[in-house]
């Protein structure tokens, strides 16, 4: 059942937020069309909002925080580990 719920659930929050934010969950997949649309002369329509926002919200709070939550997760395991010396 863990499949169909996250999957209402992501179709509930892009039913709910992408006509009021245009939001795409997705940067690899959002981001790449909304690029090329505005060189093709879209302008602000590709990129709404202020300057910076949506750049700033969808695809680079996302990057930062895989890296940080990498970080947070190796950190404790990393630390306090003793190698065992390698026998000849």
């Amino acid at each position: 059942m863990a499949p169909a719920f996250i999957g209402l659930t992501v179709a509930a929050v892009i039913s709910v937020l992408a006509p009021l934010t245009q939001v795409g969950p997705n940067p690899a997949r959002d981001f790449g069309p909304r690029l090329v649309a505005y060189f093709m002369g879209w302008g602000k329509v590709a990129i709404p909002g202020p300057s910076g926002g949506f750049f700033t919200v969808y695809v680079l709070s996302p990057c930062l925080g895989a890296v940080v939550g990498a970080w947070l997760y190796s950190s404790p395991t990393r630390y306090g580990k003793v190698e065992k010396p390698k026998e000849v």
